[in-house]
Parts: structure tokens; sequence; C-alpha cells
């Protein structure tokens, strides 16, 4: 009977729409996702980490699919009423719930198998160059050890919960829960997968690891230090972490399925067991009387609409289930906003600033899902209850249910949407941040709900078409799921993408000024579009008994007042999408990444054969610059001083601008125009007599740029109101050819016939060609302008603020510009104009910031060289890409890591006085010094950067507290090597991959200046800067090596080889560690440490390296963690894979300590502590 049943149930799944649809849907999912970068870019397509966490991912998502398997199979006889038949058939309890179970549970493990399928057919689709070797096991082994456990388990819990409770709604809760339940386990796993990942953290603890129903924060925490050739071979192994966690939830799903076999009753119960028998009261008769209705008076209508809307709002508030997701979802929210405020990277906790609230909140993957089933619900509610074909007589007309529905759905998302108001204001209170912006918050109701609501008619529209509610959910899932992540389905146009905007970034110097314009008028595209929709399910929704398509749309007819609502929609649908489609494709043409991609190739292709062409250096260069930030655009004024540094004439000339700025005109002096290129921008001109070298002209131009908001954010250029950043440099006219616009894809390069990338230093750039720099830049009166060079006059002219700015010695080519209404604090320091700009009432790290100013130019002026500037500018911006940047002489610092964050915990790192401390040494590694452009060049500047930040935060934590600095940047650097998944750069060839140069190359100085001591490695920093400093040559990493080795003993001259030229990991350990007690009350340790060391170059080669180093060794008084209170610190030589080592202290010792200063690269430090044992 059990085999029947079961071949009964299969037959039933797999015909029903939702497991068809599904099916396919996996199997696109699987065709799709080895093209999703899972590993990096040098990481096989088909590797077994692909596979890996593609079916892992895919196992989490099946999640939806299997709980509308369970609310349609499971539920089914209770829906159709036809319990009472089955239960007295020869069906008994355990083949009941064996087949219901086991045909669910093979269902969802075909949707897997479906996607499984799709990315083995996805190999045939790729390129070979993208692909391994073929292995069966590859794909047999992360189905078998994620996707079966993770579907049981989902199976069990959505089947228990559905056969206890015989409710849809609680079906859904408990998918919801089984998701919230994987969210807090990534979050607190630190998985990489979530937004607000800090990647300097270290190895996830086992209890999040365990807390994960899918294994996915075991599986990225056990392979987030695997290479390139370990991802391209390795599958993760069933032992450790992962084998706990698997075992944890087989466990708990078979508990699960235990205990709802014996919970589960095979029969029916009476739904008024155990409640009291209502007295009957004597009827009344009641007199019969007739009432005249219109129901097409205004009145009647307005009647009916608020009735619908009142039964529809009452039916949710009365659903235990609306309450339990409502706590579900504020319990998450609460997580996830804690843990993105107070736990950034590096552990920094931000101030809970509302708008850094609503901008987190904005846009949740859950809030879709939630809306989708209630539509689901609120749609089908009558048909469910079995009373549709009541109401369906009554006079209401399809707009007073459609709309009376649709509001409904919109009070549902203010709900929502209010609780995480209110969850903000809670934890502001408790974090003692009493700024509650309420316009801020006000506006989460206009950049959420509308989204959201535009979301939650196409899901009514869905479910009006829709032959069954569970199809319905499943189309509306897909429709949803492709509209988020079109992007990488290469639908990347927000034309295409139904009520998705680009992403909205605060700033509390400009709130979401600059995103909120182009928001508008999507918001207005999609509303249009929505309203269509929204007439169009009037037409068709569902009254009576249900017919074919064919008569649904033989019905549709518009009245004269719908004729003019449907016009007047496709008019504003039509007029606001020719309007974007202008800005986007017009002002700013726009290009998908394949087009991207063949206008790099073809740039190559063209322009590569000028890259040795003779041209110009620029010498001076002025300047006049109009910011207009109300309206969102600059215009410039500019002129070239031109002098041919070749040793031969110059005939043509080649000039280039970039591609967010329009030219209005280009004039060189005693030149014609020959040639004009406006796909490239660039233009050629012949010079009417040959430049000799020596010789000199001027070029003039001006450019307009503008910034509407609909063009891809570049925090490196933009204007609004409130505050602009604007890299200027990069937006003037260049000469030659432009090597950034080169095509860096090894594989692309293939496809379009390009050869192999090769970088050498361009002649032109061995020695400096610095500048002179000139500028006049006005603003609106109520903002100001910091830029670059001594500030000579600023004044007041037909309502705008002018300024001027003047370089007194030649600086790099770079000149940036910021403006705001700013709050200023001044001061003079030794000579210098201190001066730092920002917000006001913003001031609480400027104390720490203007400590950082002081003691970097202290420092590094005695240490290295002499501060080159009068001035020293500090300037908060809304945006930047990455924390800070150097400028000649101006420091440009983002809001939200230096002004924002709360570092008023003395014993955790304060990072605003990191990032000063970095780019004020930036003065000087890149200000004085300027490298070649060379393989390495990032050592010269961020390397020697990062060093001289370390430098001065040990000066004012001490060496103990710097070790958790440099714990995190060395997890830091560990986590992105793997995570990158490109083959890694040695430390000195480094050219792209800033965890080698800033991290690893901040560590490996860090390590040097232990070695050697600071004082030299200072000395030859020094040596290299009065040598290699501008007028002189450029610098490369060469020469660096070359003072290094002359200060360094010539025993340890093979440690800076290998810290710089290989790649080299550690393995430091203490295995044991006993004391006694001696006869004068002094204690002897004796301790054997283990110390090995490797090459790893990440081609699977490992290669042993023999050990003879100095290393720090600690050791701690009993019963004290703190290393300050060490009694034990000294260097000892370590030789060979073992040393046994015998250490004499004072007091009785606790713990002993390996490499305690963090000056080794090894991946598990652990190991590196052990307790002292007494004997």
């Amino acid at each position: 009977m059990l085999k029947q049943l079961l071949l009964f149930e299969q037959k039933y799944q797999f015909r029903q729409y939702t497991f068809i649809g599904s099916a396919i849907l996996f199997l696109l999912l699987g065709l799709v996702l080895p093209r999703g970068g899972y590993g990096g870019d040098e990481v096989f397509k088909n590797a077994p980490y692909v596979i890996s966490a593609g079916i892992s991912l895919l196992s989490m998502s099946s999640l939806l699919a299997i709980t509308l398997f369970t609310a349609n199979i499971v539920l089914r006889d209770s829906e159709h009423k036809m319990e009472e038949l089955i239960f007295t058939t020869r069906i008994n309890k355990f083949q009941y719930v064996a087949s219901r179970f086991l045909g669910l549970f093979s269902a969802g493990l075909m949707v897997l198998l479906a996607s499984l399928l799709g990315m083995m057919m996805a190999t045939l689709l790729l390129d070979k160059s993208q692909l391994g070797t073929f292995v069966l096991w590859n794909y047999l082994w992360p189905f078998l050890v994620f996707a079966v456990p993770n579907v049981l388990f989902c199976t069990t819990l959505l089947y228990a919960t559905a056969v206890i409770t015989r409710s849809t709604m609680a079906t859904y809760i408990a998918g919801v829960l089984i998701y919230i339940l994987y969210l807090v386990g990534s979050m607190l796993g630190n998985s990489p997968l979530m937004a607000n990942a800090d990647f300097s953290g270290s190895t996830p603890e086992l209890l999040p690891v365990l807390l994960d129903p899918f294994g996915l924060t075991s599986f990225f925490g056990e392979t987030k230090h695997w290479s390139v050739i370990d991802r391209n071979t390795l599958l993760l192994p069933l032992k450790g972490s992962f084998l706990l966690n698997r075992l944890l939830w087989l466990s708990i799903s078979m508990l699960i399925l235990l205990s709802t076999y014996q919970w589960f009753s095979f029969r029916l119960v009476s739904k008024n067991v155990g409640k009291k028998a209502k007295t009957t009261r004597p009827s009344v008769a009641n007199a019969y009387k007739t009432t005249n209705t219109d129901p097409d008076r205004k009145v009647a209508k307005w009647q009916m609409l608020k009735s619908v809307v009142i039964l529809e709002v009452k039916s949710i508030l009365k659903s235990p289930a609306f309450y339990v997701i409502l706590l579900l979802w504020l319990f998450l929210m609460g997580t996830e906003l804690t843990e993105t405020l107070f736990h950034q990277l590096f552990g920094i906790s931000l101030y809970p600033v509302t708008g850094y609230i609503v901008e987190f909140v904005r846009n949740n993957s859950l809030a879709v899902i939630i809306i989708i089933f209630f539509s689901g619900e609120i749609t089908w509610r009558e048909r469910t209850a079995k009373v549709y074909e009541l109401i369906d007589v009554t006079p209401a007309s399809n707009f007073v249910f459609f709309v009376g529905k649709s509001i409904a759905i919109l009070m549902l998302i203010g709900t929502f949407i209010s609780s995480l108001v209110l969850t903000g204001v809670v934890i502001q209170g408790f974090k003692g941040y009493n700024n509650f912006d309420i316009g801020t918050y006000l506006s989460l109701f206009y950049y959420s709900g509308l989204p959201l609501f535009l979301m939650g008619v196409l899901s009514l529209f869905i479910q009006t078409v829709s032959p069954n509610k569970y199809l319905g959910l499943l189309f509306t899932c897909i429709v949803f799921g492709i509209t988020l992540f079109s992007a990488r389905l290469g639908i990347a146009h927000y034309l295409l993408r139904y009520a998705v905007t680009p992403e909205l970034e605060y700033a509390e110097l400009n709130g979401f000024s600059y995103f909120a314009t182009a928001f508008n008028w999507y918001m207005l595209y999609w509303t249009a579009f929505a309203a269509m929709l929204s007439i169009l399910s009037l037409q068709l929704w569902k009254r009576g008994v249900q017919s074919g398509w064919r008569k649904k749309l033989s019905v549709i007819a518009f009245r004269k007042n719908t004729s003019f609502t449907v016009s007047g929609s496709l008019a504003l649908f039509l007029i606001s999408g020719g309007f974007i489609y202008y800005q986007t494709n017009i002002v700013h043409p726009y290009m998908t990444p394949e087009q991207k991609t063949i206008f790099r190739a073809d740039y190559e292709k063209k322009y590569k054969r000028y890259s040795e062409l003779p041209t110009l250096t620029i010498i001076d260069v002025k300047t006049n610059v109009d910011l207009f930030p109300a309206e969102r655009y600059y215009k410039v004024k500019g002129w070239y001083s031109l002098e041919n540094k070749n040793k031969i004439p110059v005939n043509n000339l080649l000039v280039w601008l970039n591609q967010e700025a329009v030219l209005k005109s280009l004039v060189v002096e005693q030149a014609e125009s020959l040639e004009k290129d406006d796909r490239f921008n660039h233009y050629w001109f012949k010079l009417k007599k040959p430049l000799q070298p020596g010789e000199r002209i001027t070029m003039e131009f001006s450019i307009e740029v503008a910034k509407p908001g609909f063009e891809k954010f570049n925090k490196e250029n933009y204007i609004t109101k409130g505050g602009s950043y604007i890299e200027l440099e990069k937006y003037l006219p260049a000469f030659g050819y432009a090597t950034q616009l080169e095509l860096e894809d090894s594989l692309e390069r293939s496809k379009n016939g390009l050869a192999p990338q090769v970088k050498s230093t361009p002649a032109n750039d061995q020695y400096y060609n610095w500048v002179q720099y000139e500028s006049t830049i006005s603003t609106d009166e109520d903002e100001q302008v910091i830029s670059i060079g001594d500030l000579q006059q600023q004044w007041i002219e037909k309502g705008r603020r002018h300024y001027s700015y003047k370089t007194s010695k030649p600086i790099p080519f770079m000149f940036a510009i910021a403006s705001a209404n700013y709050e200023v604090m001044s001061y003079n320091y030794k000579g210098v104009s201190v001066d730092l700009y920002c917000k006001q009432k913003q001031n609480a790290n400027v104390t720490e910031m203007l400590k950082a100013v002081n003691n970097s130019l202290d420092y590094y002026s005695q240490s290295f060289s002499p501060y080159q500037y009068k001035y020293l500018r500090v300037v908060e911006i809304p945006h930047y890409k990455g924390n800070a940047t150097a400028y000649p002489g101006v420091l440009f610092c983002g809001e939200k890591y230096n002004f924002l964050s709360d570092y008023r915990d003395s014993t955790k790192i304060n990072y605003a006085y990191c990032t000063i401390t970095h780019e004020i040494a930036h003065q000087w590694w890149a200000g004085q010094l300027a490298p070649a452009d060379a393989p390495g060049a990032k050592v010269l500047t961020e390397t020697l950067a990062q060093y001289s930040e370390t430098l001065l935060l040990e000066k004012k934590c001490g060496r103990n507290g710097l070790s958790d600095y440099l714990s995190a940047e060395l997890n830091l650097y560990l986590n992105l090597r793997g995570y990158s998944g490109e083959t890694e750069e040695a430390l000195a060839k480094v050219e792209g991959q800033n965890h080698v140069a800033y991290q690893k190359g901040g560590l490996v100085m860090y390590a040097l200046k232990d070695l050697v001591g600071e004082e030299k490695v200072n000395q030859a920093l020094q040596k290299l800067l009065t040598k290699f400093s501008s007028p002189n040559k450029k610098a490369t990493v060469t020469d660096l090596l070359k003072e290094l080795y002359a200060v360094t003993p010539s025993e340890y001259n093979y440690l800076i080889n290998e810290w710089f030229n290989k790649i080299v990991l550690y393995d430091l350990k203490i295995h044991t560690a006993t004391c006694r007690k001696l006869a004068n009350g002094k204690f002897e340790t004796t301790a054997r440490v283990g110390t090995k060391k490797i090459i790893d170059n990440g081609d699977g080669k490992i290669v042993p390296l023999s050990f003879k180093e100095p290393l720090k060794l600690l050791v701690t008084e009993e019963n004290s963690n703190e290393w300050s209170k060490s009694i034990y610190v000294n260097t000892l030589a370590f030789t060979g894979d073992d040393t046994v080592i015998k250490i004499i202290t004072d007091k009785k010792p606790g713990s002993i300590i390996i490499d305690p200063y963090i000056t080794r690269i090894e991946q598990d430090k652990t190991d590196n502590e052990l307790e002292i044992t007494m004997k």
C-alpha cells in the first residue's frame, strides 16, 4: 500500500503547476549560477568550490518552493474536505504520514536535481578556457552534503507545521522562521554573503556555525583561506565544524519528523471539542421589507469600499499569523540593524544616525516576500473560505474589491514600515542618541513604502490572472526574483526592472538629494505602469465560476472614464519613460557590460598603435570652475602650458576627454584640428610646424559636466546641493593613449582578438612632470569651496561666492574640489595653517583627528623629511569609494567612518585617527616621492603610508594595544586573499590587489621594523626620499629594497627577499609548556615551540622553507590575560621545526605566547598561545 501511495503522491506532485514551474525555474538558475563569479575570475566555472557554493545557495532558495508544495499538497485534504473519506479507508497512520512526507521530500529533491542538471548543462555553453575537468563526483558530493540535509530539514519543519496546524499561513510563517534562522546564523558567523560582512573578523566561533541550518556559514568559514588552486580542485570534507553542523540538523530533522508522527492524529477532531455548548435563543420573526439601493451612486461605492477595506484589515489584524510575522520581522530587522550599525569593518561602531537607519531598512527582500504571501491570501480569501459565490453576486463592482484589497496591502506596508521606524527609534534611544530626525524617518514611507506598494499591485495582478493561489505565489516570486536580480541576467537598465531604482545612499551633508530626482522619475514611471496593471486587474477580477482565458479577454471593456485613466496612465508612462531614457541614454550614453567590453576592445584596436606616440607635457594649469549645485552641473574653462620634453620634434597631438565630460571648445596654439572621434572622445591636432624639444605652446579648453542623478553614481565626481566632491584632474583634457581604457580581463581579451596584456613603465613616466596650478572657483553663496593650493582671496559677487587658489610650488597633477556649508576650525601648528571643515555639530571625533594631524606632522617631519606646504586642510565630504583620499596639502574624508563613527571606547582602535595619519603620510609617500608606473608602485605609496600609520598608532596605543589592530589587518588580508579568487601577487610586484599593498605590506614593514629597528628603517626611507623625490628620477620598488638591504644585517637579507618577492606563510605553535618552582623561589618554564614556514604561490605546490629567525616570546603572569602585565618579553632565536626553550621568571607564569605582536603572516594563530601547567 505504501508503495502505491508514494507513487500516487509523486505523480500528483509532478503534475502540479507549482512543481513544474519550480523545476523550470531551478533549471534556469542552475544554467545562470556558474556565471555569477563565485570564487573569483581565475576559479573555473565548474570548479568544486563553485558547484558547492551554488548547490548550498540553491538549497536555501528551495525553501520557497517547498513552502508552496507543503501548503498546496499537505493541506489539500482539509481544504477540499476530503479528510472524512481518507480517514475511513484502509490507509493507516504510518502509510498516510510517510507517503505524504516522502512525496514532499522527493519533490524538493527533484527541484534541486533540476538545478544540478542546469549547472552541468551550463558547461556546454561556457568557453573552454573557463572550465576545468568534468568530474561527476564534484556535483554529487555537494548534493549529498548540502542539498539532501537542507531539503530534509525544510521539508520536516514545514510538513510538521502544516500537519499540526492545518494552516496555510502557519506554514508560511515556518518558512519565514527558517529564513530568519539562517540570516541570524549568517550575521553571527560573519558570512561573506551578508551586506555588512566584516572581512577583518576572525574565523567564526562554533555557535553561529551550528545555528546555520543550511551549512553556508561553515562552508564559507572553512574555505575562506582557500587559494585559487584549492577552489579549483578541492571539495569541502565532512569533518570538524561542518560535520557537527550536518549531524545537528539531521538530528533535529529526524526529531521533528518523529514528533510529528506522534503528534498527528489520524482522525477528525471536532472543532467544538472542549468548548461549552452555546445556549440557543428562541428565534424572533423579523418583518420583511425591501430597500431601494443604487450601487452606482458615489456614496454607495464609498460605503462598499470602506466595508471591504475594514473587512480585509480586520482579517489581517485578527490573524495570529500577522503578529507572529511582525514579531519575527522586528526581531530580524533589529538584529540586522544592530549588526550593521555597530559591527562594521574592523569592528567600527557607527552613531545610529537616522539617515543610515533609513538607508539600511529601505530595501529589504524579506519585506517583498511578506507582501507576496499576504497578497495571495488577501486575493484568494473569499475562495478559500468558500463564500465567493455569495460575495460575487453582490452589486459591489470589481473596483471596490480590487481597490479595497490594494488599500489593505498599503496599510499592511504602512504597519511594517511604522514598526521599522519604532525599532530605529528604540535602538537610538538605547544608544543615547536623541537626534531623532522625524523628517528622514517619514521619508521611509515614500522611499520604501511606494516601491513595496507597487510590488503589491503587481502581486495582486498576478494572483488575479492565476488559475490558483500557489501557482500565483510561485509566478510572483519568479517575477520579483527576475526583477531584483535582473542585472545578473543581463537586464541592467532600470527602465526594464519593475519598481527597482538605483540604490539610495545617505549622507548627513546632503541626505538623499543626489538620488532623489531620479528616484522620483522612476517612481512616476512605474506608478503609471502599475495604474495600467490595476485597470487590467479590474477587468479580469475573479467573479463567480472561473472561465478560460479566451472568455476572460473577450469581456474586457473600458468605460469612458476608464479609457481616460488608461490613456492618461499610458501617456504618463511614455513621457516619464522618455525623459528617463533621455537622461540615461542620451545625456549620459548607456552601455551594458557587454557593450563596455566591446568599447574597450575597439578602443585598444584603434589607438594602441599610438601608445608610443611622442606627446607634450603639461607645465602650468589654470582653471575657472563654476559650480551649480542646485542645477547639478559644473563648467570649467582652462588653460594648459605645454612643453615638448622629448628628444625629437612633435608633429601631431592626440587629446582625449573622460566620457562623463562634454567638450565645449578646444583650441591648441599653432595647431589645426584634424579629426574628432565622438565615440571615444578623442581629438587629433596637427601642429602647423613641428614643436622642437624645449619649446612651449598653450592650449585653451572649456568643458561641462552634468550630474543629474540618473547616471551611475561616481563617488569621485558628483555635484548636488549640500555636498559636492569633484576630482577635477580626471575630467580635464589629457594626451596620448589612454591605458586606463584597455580591456583587462584575459578571457575577454582573447575573445576579442587582443594579445595578453603586458604592462611596462612608460618612458615619459620615469621623471617627475609636476605642475603649477591656479584656479578660480565659484559656487552658491551659502556654500564654501575647498581646493588645492594657497587661498589667495575670496569674495561674493552677483549672489555667488568666489575663491582663488594658487600653488607656491609644483605639485602632482591632482586638483580636487569640495563644496558644502561647513563649520571651520582653524589653528596654526608650528608654522602650518591647519583647517578642518565639517558639518555643524559633527565634531565628536574632531579632537582626535586634530591630534592625529599634530602627531603626524611632528613624526613624519622629524623621521622622513620636512612637510612641504604652509597649509593642511581636512575636509568632510558626503561619499567616497574608500575612507579618505589625500591631495597636495588637503585630505578629503568621507563622513561615515571619520565624523559619524563612535570612537568613545578608548579600549578600541580609533580609525578616524588612523585615517588621518595614513592620509597625511601620503604627503610624503606620493606627495614628495612618486613611484614610476611599474609593478610594485603601490608599495611606495600605500604600503609605506600603512607602515607610517602603524608607527603612530603604536606610539598612541602601545604595542599591546596595537596587536588588536594588526590582528584585524592580518585577518582582512587572509580573508580577501581567499575571497578575491585571484592568484596572489608578490608584494614587490603588486598592481591590483589592494589587500596585498595595504594589509600585507603594512604587516611586512612592521615585521622589518621589529627585526632591524624603527630608526634603521626610517633611515632607509630618508635616503629614499633624498635620492628619488622631485625633481629627481622616480623610484621603483627595487630602489626601496636596495635601501632596506643596506640597513638590515646581512644574515637577514634573505627575509626581505622572502617577504617582498615570495608568498610566505608561517605556522607557529606552542606544543607544550610546563613550569617548576626553583629552590630560589623563581620559576622555570620549559616550552616546546614549533616553527615552520612555506612558500604558497597558489599553484598547488607547497615549498617548505628552512627556519632560522628571531621571534618574540611573551609570558603572562598567572591569572592575568593582559599582555601589558607580562612578566617576560624577549626576542629569541628559533631554528628548525621545533625548539625547546627554558625561561626563568620571578613570578608564577600563566600563559606563553609566540609572536604576540603579529609580525608573521600565518593563517591560524589560535595555537600561538598555551596555558602553562605546573609540575
